[in-house]
C-alpha cells in the first residue's frame, strides 16, 4: 500500500471513530433525566372506537367501544353521523383542541353526505337529524349508561357535548384538563365515507396528535396524509426531511405533470413550500432511490402506459419530470439526490423540525404497495427522537456509505441525464425489460451504453 493510500485509509478511521463518538454523545444527551423523550410509564386511559360498515340496509354501521367503555351498537346512517361528529368533537377536546363549534349544523352536513338519496332535499334531511337528536338525547338517558361499567360516556343535551365520566369519583369529565392528559380517544374505521367524516371534521392538526400520543396511524388520502405531510412543511423552523421512498417526492414533479396526476392541493401547496425553503436555506432535503427505481419511471406497458404514473401520462410528461429532477440538483445545494443499488426493504421519511433548543424527530413509515407509485398512501408515524436516530446510524448510514451509492451531485446528474437520453433515443424499457447494466468498475457505475 502507497504512504498515499495509507494516509487516506488513516482519515477514513480516524472520521469513522469521531462518527462514533458524535453519535454516542447524541444519545447521552437524549437520555439524558431533563429531556423529555417517551417513557414506558403508565400508558393513558384509553376509550378505542371502531365504525365498522354491515351488509344491513336499515342499519348499515356497527360502532364498537373497547377499553374504559364496553359497547357494541348497530347504527342507522342519521344516527352514525351524530356519533361520527360528537365523537370527533370528544376527540379534539380531549387533545387539547377546540372542538366542533356548531356541532349540529356538522350533523346535518355528515346526514347529507352519508344518505346521498336526502342530499338534495334539505328540508327533509333537517327534519331527519332533528328527530334523531330528540331521539338520540332519550337513548343517552337510558339505554346507553344501562350498562355496569365504571365509566360512561354522558351526553349535554344542551350543547351536543359527550363526555366521559368516571362512576366512582364525580360525574366531572374525564378530560385531559381535568386529569393530567390520561385519557386518549382513537377513531377508526373500514369505511370510506366514514373514514372522510372523520378526518374533515378534526379541528386538531395531525402533527399535534402525534406529539401528544408519539405514534399514530395516518390514513392516505387529502384529509391524512397529505394533511399531515403539509403540515411538516408549514411552519417557520429549519426542516431536514430525509427520504428512502419508492419514487420522488411530490415536490420533485413539474406543476403540470402534478395537475395531471390529479394530486390534492395540499400537495401543490408543499411543493410550493419546499422551493421557498430551498431559496431561503430553510430547508434541506435529502432523497435517496435505488437506481432501479428512477429506471422504472420510463417502463412502460401498452395496457397500462407508464407504470410508474397514472394512466394518461405520456413520454413528454416523463422526460419533462426527469428534467426537472436535474434542473433541481443545479440550482439547488440543499436539495441532495443519492441512488444506490443497496436493498432498501422499507419505505420511511425522517422529519428534523428545529422548533426548538432541541429539535423534534418525526419517522414515517410508509404503506409500500405498487400504487404508492402514484400517490402517497397511509403511514405510521412516530415522534420519537430514539427512533429517528437508531434509522439513521443504522440504516440510512449504512445506505449512504454502501458502495454502489452515487454520492457525487454530478454523476447523479450524469446517471439522469443518460436515462433521459436512453429514453430519448431508445424508447420507453419494456414492463419485464432489464435496464441498461452498469460498468462496476467505472466511478459511480454509470451505465455503459454509448460509452
Amino acid at each position: 500500500m502507497s504512504k498515499e493510500r495509507e494516509k487516506q485509509v488513516n482519515l477514513l478511521q480516524e472520521i469513522g471513530a469521531l462518527r462514533g463518538d458524535i453519535s454516542a454523545l447524541r444519545m447521552d444527551l437524549l437520555n439524558a433525566p431533563n429531556i423529555a423523550v417517551p417513557s414506558a410509564g403508565k400508558p393513558p386511559a384509553q376509550l378505542n372506537v371502531f365504525l365498522a360498515a354491515t351488509s344491513s340496509p336499515r342499519k348499515p354501521y356497527l360502532l364498537k367501544m373497547q377499553g374504559l367503555i364496553e359497547a357494541e351498537l348497530k347504527l342507522s346512517k342519521v344516527r352514525a353521523a351524530i356519533f361520527c361528529i360528537l365523537l370527533v368533537d370528544l376527540q379534539d377536546r380531549s387533545e387539547g383542541g377546540r372542538g366542533i363549534e356548531d356541532r349540529q349544523q356538522k350533523i346535518l352536513w355528515a346526514y347529507r353526505y352519508l344518505a346521498d338519496e336526502v342530499s338534495s332535499d334539505s328540508q327533509s334531511a333537517e327534519h331527519s337529524v332533528r328527530v334523531a337528536l330528540y331521539r338520540f338525547c332519550d337513548y343517552f338517558r337510558g339505554e346507553f349508561n344501562g350498562s355496569q361499567s365504571r365509566y360512561k360516556l354522558v351526553l349535554n343535551e344542551q350543547s351536543l357535548v359527550l363526555n366521559v365520566i368516571d362512576g366512582e369519583r364525580t360525574d366531572e369529565p374525564v378530560e385531559a384538563e381535568t386529569h393530567g392528559a390520561d385519557v386518549t380517544l382513537l377513531l377508526s374505521t373500514n369505511d370510506s365515507k366514514i373514514k372522510f367524516l372523520l378526518e374533515s371534521s378534526s379541528t386538531t392538526s395531525v402533527i399535534d396528535r402525534v406529539r401528544r400520543r408519539k405514534a399514530l396511524y395516518v390514513a392516505p388520502g387529502e384529509q391524512g396524509v397529505d394533511r399531515l405531510l403539509l403540515e411538516m412543511y408549514d411552519h417557520e423552523h429549519h426542516l431536514k426531511v430525509t427520504s428512502l421512498y419508492v419514487r420522488p417526492p411530490f415536490p420533485s414533479y413539474p406543476v403540470d405533470l402534478l395537475k395531471a396526476i390529479g394530486v390534492s392541493d395540499r400537495v401543490l401547496q408543499r411543493k410550493e413550500l419546499a422551493f421557498q425553503g430551498y431559496k431561503t436555506g430553510r430547508f434541506h432535503f435529502y432523497e435517496i432511490l435505488q437506481k432501479r427505481v428512477v429506471w422504472d419511471l420510463i417502463r412502460y406497458c401498452p395496457e397500462q402506459g407508464f407504470l410508474q404514473y397514472p394512466q394518461g401520462i405520456e413520454t413528454k410528461h416523463v422526460l419533462q419530470h426527469l428534467n426537472n429532477l436535474v434542473g433541481i440538483l443545479q440550482e439547488y445545494d440543499n436539495y441532495n439526490f443519492y441512488l444506490t443499488d443497496a436493498p432498501i426493504p422499507f419505505v420511511l421519511v425522517s422529519y428534523e423540525i428545529k422548533s426548538a433548543a432541541l429539535p423534534e424527530y418525526f419517522t414515517v413509515f410508509f404503506q409500500s404497495f405498487q400504487s404508492a407509485a402514484a400517490s402517497d398512501l397511509g403511514c405510521f408515524v412516530m415522534n420519537d427522537p430514539l427512533v429517528h436516530q437508531s434509522i439513521t446510524d443504522n440504516i440510512v448510514d449504512w445506505v449512504l456509505e454502501h458502495p454502489s451509492t452515487l454520492r457525487k451531485r454530478s454523476d447523479v446528474i450524469q446517471y439522469l441525464k443518460d436515462i433521459i437520453r436512453y429514453l430519448k433515443e431508445r424508447g420507453p424499457l419494456g414492463p419485464n425489460e432489464k435496464q441498461p447494466e452498469t460498468d462496476e468498475l467505472v466511478p459511480g457505475g454509470l451505465p455503459l451504453y454509448g460509452r
